[in-house]
């Protein structure tokens, strides 16, 4: 039998992948956010009557690309002897109204609905409407004319801000990630760095040394103020500069 040769090495698993993460982090961050606030305006900042249509208003303003009327089951208030009318906001509050078919509705009659004389609240028997037709009307009675673009305007701009304030971060801690995947990283052995990043990696305190690459001094710890120091460099680039500002 003919001998297989492979060429070239088998790749591991690299976690986490060689992809922009903390830039995709702040992408899921913000998008958890705006599902929260999103959430919180739904739960908190919508009533009843407009929780119950925010589904017909989604679905009425979707399928009118490409169909004419969908099926839908509208709110009824009645009296028990004649026809009743849609339901509208000042009719309904939180509650429960059981059915004879279906699931409870998580509506109630309001005081106001029963002064005028409502006592039935239930839901039609599926019915065909004019998508157009009726997302207009649900728009002008149960939403007050608030288009549904505009419906969760702000808790969008806060999700969106969110992710704003945590790009610039992100970006440059992919950056650096990338450069010590492409790179590697340090592992022993010396590294050429700032004065500013110097004295924050040793938690400098203690004698400060002035530097032509900062305005801020580079400074070594205090408990380190006795002990022995090594200063390289070449002819010229400060070692004598160094000394004296230690000295004095």
């Amino acid at each position: 039998m003919p001998t297989v040769q492979q060429w070239g090495r088998k790749e591991s698993i690299i976690w986490p992948p060689r992809t922009y993460l903390y830039t995709l982090s702040a992408l899921f961050l913000a998008l958890a956010a705006t599902g929260f606030f999103v959430y919180v305006h739904f739960q908190y900042g919508l009533s009843p009557l407009e929780r119950y249509y925010l589904p017909y208003y989604l679905r009425s303003e979707m399928p009118s690309l490409t169909r004419h009327a969908s099926t839908y089951q509208l709110l009824y208030v009645s009296d028990g002897k004649s026809r009743g009318r849609p339901a509208l906001t000042a009719d309904v509050e939180p509650g429960a109204t059981p059915q004879p078919t279906g699931a409870p509705l998580p509506l109630a009659l309001s005081e106001l609905a029963q002064q005028q004389g409502f006592r039935l609240l239930y839901r039609e028997q599926p019915r065909a409407y004019l998508n157009k037709t009726l997302h207009t009307w649900i728009e002008h009675w149960i939403y007050a004319d608030v288009p549904l673009n505009q419906l969760f305007n702000t808790q969008l701009i806060l999700g969106l801000a969110a992710f704003v304030m945590r790009f610039p971060f992100s970006i440059c801690k992919d950056i650096h990630r990338r450069k010590q995947l492409r790179y590697g990283r340090r592992l022993k052995g010396p590294i050429l760095v700032g004065p500013r990043q110097f004295t924050n990696d040793v938690a400098g305190n203690g004698i400060g040394i002035a530097t032509n690459d900062s305005k801020r001094p580079l400074r070594i710890p205090r408990d380190a103020e006795n002990k022995h120091f090594l200063i390289v460099g070449d002819t010229g680039s400060g070692k004598s500069s160094i000394i004296r500002q230690m000295l004095y």
